[in-house]
């Protein structure tokens, strides 16, 4: 009996010390991050106009800013690197507010980077190269320029103005020959009866897209053999 009764404490005991730690594992998820949500302030020509509060548990931002132009578009960047992260209108009463995800790449928790937003971004700005893909075809009758552009993670950036320049050996200068558009897949195309000579070669402007700034880009064409409809 007194065999019965010790091996029923024992199981009693490790049912207690069993729950007792489950109950602890679950607590100590429930903690938050030591990082939770951290705060700064926004400036706009060196004057506090706002707050962005940044959570480093979902990577997401709110930006909050008062007292400014209404309807105006504003630039959010991180000074110094003048890393570009979003644009957005000013309301009527010259509120202005964000929202999105935060680039991890601005670090938030070792750092304390200075933010600020204004009508243009700042010479120097930081930004993307994003890639850029040209392929030619040049004929006796037509030629064609197509290709694409997109971020570094291949997918597309739309409505970025490309400039189809050919190259002059008499003048040793560039001539611009054809502006397009990107579509929604972030291709272009030219097409046109005129025949570049001496080569061909394309340029992205600097674009934004998405909050993103992306750095002027230029790519040579790759020739393709056979017409190109």
């Amino acid at each position: 009996m007194k065999n019965i009764m010790g091996i029923i404490a024992a199981m009693l005991c490790i049912f207690l010390l069993a729950t007792v730690g489950v109950g602890a594992a679950e607590e100590q998820q429930k903690l938050p991050p030591r990082y939770r949500v951290v705060q700064f302030d926004v400036t706009y020509h060196d004057e506090i106009v706002g707050k962005l509060s940044v959570n480093t548990n979902q990577w997401t931002y709110v930006l909050n800013a008062h007292g400014l132009e209404p309807d105006t578009e504003y630039h959010f960047y991180c000074r110094g690197k003048f890393f570009s992260i979003n644009n957005e209108t000013a309301n009527e009463y010259g509120n202005l507010h964000m929202k999105g995800e935060w680039p991890q790449e601005i670090d938030v928790v070792g750092t304390t980077p200075e933010f600020a937003v204004g009508e243009r971004l700042p010479l120097g700005t930081w930004c993307y190269t994003p890639q850029f893909t040209v392929k030619c075809y040049v004929g006796l009758l037509r030629s064609t320029v197509w290709g694409t552009l997109t971020d570094s993670s291949g997918n597309p950036l739309p409505d970025q103005l490309i400039t189809v320049f050919w190259y002059d050996k008499k003048t040793d200068t560039w001539e611009a020959w054809f502006s397009v558009t990107t579509d929604t897949d972030g291709a272009f195309k030219v097409t046109s009866s005129l025949t570049p000579k001496n080569g061909v070669k394309a340029i992205s402007y600097e674009g934004e897209y998405d909050g993103t700034t992306y750095c002027d880009t230029w790519a040579y064409a790759t020739y393709e053999s056979g017409v190109q409809l």
